[in-house]
Formats: C-alpha cells, sequence, structure tokens
C-alpha cells in the first residue's frame, strides 16, 4: 500500500521496498526523492538485473502535477533520442497500474560531483578529466539540438570502474529542443506563479531573465560548476532569490585564488554575461581548460581543494539536495509577484 509523504498542496508517495512495478520491476531500496517523485533501486525480474527506476508521484494542485508530468514526459523522449557513454542510459518507460509514469536507466554504482565536492578531495587534473566527458555529453545533445538547463554537480554521477572514472550526466527534466528560430514549448524561466525551472546558483543570466536560450546557456552552468570545483564555493550564493538573479545578470565574479591566472581566465570566459563572449562549444571550454591546467602540469598535480566545498547558504536555493532526486528542478519562491519585482530591477 502508498504511503503518502504530503508537502504543502503537494506530495510524494513513496514506493515500500518489495513493490512489484508493472509486474516486472522490484524496488530494493529508495536512492532518492524529491518534490515530484523518487528514484528507486529495483531488480528486473526478466533478466536478473540491477537497475534504476524514476517513479513520477506527484500528486496535488495544478500547476504542480501538470507541469512536472510534462518535464517528466520530456525528460523520457529526450533521453531516447540520444545514446552516449557520458549520458545515462534509458532501458524502458511506462505507466505503472497505479497510473504513475515511470522511467528505467541504468543502475550506476557512484556518487555525485556535489559530494566529491563537499569531501574536498580534487585535483585541477582531475577536474580537467571530468569536464572533458561532461563536455563531450553536453555537445552530444547539443548537436541534436536540445540543451540542458540544469548542468550542476547534483546531475553529474561519477563511478570508478577498472582504476577509470567515469562521469555521466543526468537529469534532462527540464531540457529543451531547439529547432533554429523556432522552440519546443517554450516557458518562461519565472512564471507569473514564481515558480523557478532550474537551479539558480547555476542559471546563465539569460536563464535568470527568461530570455531565448541557446548551447551556450550550459556552457555557463557548466562553467559556474568549474569555478566551484576548483574554488570549493560557487561565484554567487545568497539567500534571495532576486538577489541571486541580480548577482548572475550584474555582478562581476569574484577572483580564483591559488591557482593558476590561465586557468582562472578560462573559467572566467565560459561565465561571460553575454553568451556571445562566451565558448561556442562546451568542448571548446573543457580543451582550453586542459591545455591550462597542462601549462600548469606541476600545479595540477599537487593543488587540493580544502574544506567541505560547500557555501554557507548552499542549501537555501537549491532545488535537488542529490542528483537520484527528483525528475526535475524547481523552486517555488514565496514571493507571488516576483517576476514583475525582477523585471521592474532589470529595467526591462
Amino acid at each position: 500500500m502508498f504511503q503518502p509523504n504530503l508537502g504543502g498542496v503537494y506530495g510524494v508517495k513513496l514506493l515500500p521496498v518489495g513493490t512489484l512495478l508493472d509486474h516486472r520491476y522490484q524496488i530494493v531500496s529508495i536512492l532518492g526523492k524529491g518534490g515530484s517523485g523518487a528514484v528507486y533501486k529495483a531488480c528486473d525480474l526478466q533478466n536478473n538485473h540491477i537497475v534504476a527506476v524514476k517513479v513520477l508521484t506527484v500528486t496535488g494542485i495544478e500547476p504542480h502535477a501538470t507541469m512536472q508530468l510534462q518535464y517528466f514526459q520530456r525528460e523520457v523522449g529526450l533521453l531516447k533520442r540520444v545514446s552516449h557513454p557520458n549520458i545515462i542510459h534509458i532501458l524502458d518507460s511506462g505507466i505503472s497500474d497505479e497510473k504513475f509514469p515511470y522511467l528505467v536507466t541504468d543502475y550506476v554504482d557512484g556518487q555525485s560531483l556535489k559530494a566529491i565536492l563537499k569531501a574536498g578531495q580534487l585535483t585541477l587534473k582531475r577536474t580537467a578529466n571530468i569536464l572533458s566527458q561532461v563536455s563531450h555529453a553536453l555537445q552530444a545533445i547539443h548537436d541534436q539540438g536540445i540543451i540542458h538547463r540544469d548542468f550542476k554537480p547534483q546531475n553529474i554521477l561519477i563511478t570508478e570502474n577498472q582504476q577509470k572514472e567515469t562521469a555521466k550526466l543526468l537529469d534532462f527534466g527540464i531540457a529543451k529542443m531547439i529547432r533554429g528560430d523556432r522552440e519546443e514549448s517554450y516557458l518562461h524561466t519565472i512564471t507569473s506563479k514564481g515558480i523557478v525551472s532550474g537551479t539558480l546558483q547555476y542559471m546563465s543570466p539569460e536563464h535568470c531573465q527568461g530570455h531565448k536560450l541557446d548551447e551556450r546557456t550550459d556552457i555557463y552552468s557548466m562553467g559556474i560548476t568549474a569555478y566551484e570545483m576548483v574554488s570549493g564555493r560557487l561565484p554567487f550564493d545568497i539567500s534571495s532569490t532576486v538577489g541571486m538573479i541580480m548577482l548572475h545578470v550584474e555582478a562581476t565574479p569574484p577572483a580564483i585564488p591559488a591557482i593558476p591566472k590561465a586557468v582562472e581566465s578560462v573559467i572566467m570566459k565560459a561565465i561571460e554575461k553575454f553568451p556571445e563572449n562566451r565558448f561556442a562549444r562546451a568542448i571548446d571550454f573543457s580543451e582550453a581548460f586542459a591545455n591550462a591546467v597542462t601549462e600548469s602540469k606541476d600545479f595540477s598535480e599537487s593543488f587540493v581543494i580544502k574544506g567541505d566545498g560547500a557555501s554557507p547558504n548552499q542549501e537555501t536555493e537549491e532545488f535537488i539536495i542529490d542528483p537520484s532526486e527528483a525528475p526535475t528542478a524547481q523552486h517555488e519562491s514565496n514571493d507571488p509577484n516576483i517576476w514583475t519585482t525582477i523585471k521592474r530591477k532589470l529595467k526591462f
């Protein structure tokens, strides 16, 4: 029997261990949960393989439930379009007997890049390796006309296999298709109801303002992630939604101490305010970063982030705490007039 875990006007129903989903996938344990569903470790009884099953079980009033379903359906559709060794692989999808949409992917035994950053052990050489892998994942989806829109350490899964570290890109819930000048069902970043689609600490200025997006919005988010990887902190991190958006749009990122200037310059180029001033392609960014690290070889081998890698207010505006947690990333502001407030402050 499903036990509801309600919060606010909507909630998530968790599947008990042992549940048989669609007469095939038996729930072994819960890997994570969020505002719209949960991800489980499960056994595929048809072939006795361990898989990961993401189940959308949000309940409640509009528009949240409908929006979550749209995001979930989009994720399923986009993952079916792309096959890449650094992108999680979709195995199956469907609707359960209880009418819950579900998505089955490879089970990857690893930890999020966020967890690694909190542990504080990261060299520049390792950073370059991870960025190279995820940049090729981004390039693969960009070549298919897809932008991720929620690139962040929580959505990068790191696993080790035969002493080789592999990074996989997760969570395509709010990704979207771009077809020339036409965009698929474009939804403003911030709606009149104050719902933010994305994760504010990593969102590009144009994403924050609800402007038209292209691949370079992901490059900005990748740059913010790289900044965090080499400094142990985010360039912008305050508790105010409007304040965070203003920082992305207007503020100069703080300098990154104790790393080679060449490496810092590459990161700063990736997080330029205007898209045309950033790298044109994700792999251009990772290659420039790797070259800068190579030029500082001795430094790259010895540099290690100290501390827990967490910023003071990081949990305030962080919408998915773990990469396995929900199929989408959202923040619901307490300010019902947030979009009007931001437009007034930014004078547009």
